[in-house]
């Protein structure tokens, strides 16, 4: 969206110099400000909200307070629960129900915004061509946490997993699992 001239406002914690290193044109720290609360927000409202972390809030909040414009879009990378426990496929019903019911009922009802889950860029060779292209441009930039790669040992998988459960990585998460020249 950058690319295409939107303004990007980023939402973290301590991650302020990061944020504003890949192009966000202002950054809120979540300790401080909520950004639903912000009331230049409520004035000049959202197209598009990126949801990497909030989950079910996230949405409820920019709906409620609508800081999200009426034909805008609400993306969630993120389910509704932070960890998914599935052992049977009455826990996946349950995980994937709410997505998918405000997932139709956005859809259905022309006074909201619209509510989708992304789960990837699927399978389409052209769409995957395009974003390694951009990487290669330098126009997407590709953070890794400064702690990986992690050894492909028992330790090291367990080290990423717990970097990656604590929700304080910096960037991707890598564990290495041999030497290029291998």
């Amino acid at each position: 969206a950058k690319l295409k001239g939107a303004s990007y406002i980023a939402v973290t914690s301590t991650a302020t110099e990061l944020m504003k290193s890949l192009g966000a044109d202002r950054v809120l720290d979540y300790h401080t400000e909520n950004w639903w609360e912000v009331p230049e927000f409520a004035v000049h409202k959202f197209d598009v909200i990126f949801d990497l972390v909030g989950g079910k809030e996230s949405w409820y909040r920019a709906s409620s307070k609508r800081v999200l414009k009426r034909a805008g879009r609400y993306i969630s990378l993120t389910g509704d629960e932070r960890y998914m426990v599935m052992h049977s496929w009455l826990d996946a019903l349950k995980w994937a129900a709410p997505v998918l019911w405000r997932m139709l009922w956005t859809a259905c009802w022309p006074f909201v915004p619209r509510y989708t889950f992304f789960n990837g860029l699927g399978y389409d060779p052209a769409a995957r061509l395009k974003l390694f292209d951009l990487v290669d441009e330098g126009k997407v930039k590709v953070i890794l946490d400064p702690q990986t790669p992690f050894p492909f040992t028992v330790e090291g998988v367990r080290a990423a997993y717990h970097l990656q459960k604590s929700y304080r990585g910096k960037g991707k998460i890598v564990v290495k699992i041999a030497d290029d020249d291998e």
